[in-house]
């Protein structure tokens, strides 16, 4: 029995630096976006990425795509 994946939903997550902790360290800050097109490419994923964040004012972090599969079998 093989096992079949089907992507559901991706989900496009911003980090950006909100300033600084009590102890001196960063602190980060995430800016989530849902209902992301599941045909979207990579490249296209992070230059809306980037474009928001130099709309916004923060500092990047980091860009990270999660990424919400269905699985069922295949027979």
């Amino acid at each position: 029995m093989a096992a079949t994946k089907s992507i559901n939903n991706i989900r496009l997550q911003i980090q950006v630096e909100n300033g600084t902790n009590s102890d001196g360290t960063k602190a980060l800050k995430n800016l989530n976006f849902n209902q992301i097109k599941l045909t979207s490419t990579d490249e296209e994923l992070l230059a809306a990425g980037q474009a928001i964040v130099g709309l916004s004012g923060y500092t990047l972090s980091g860009i990270h795509l999660v990424n919400t599969y269905d699985l069922s079998t295949s027979e």
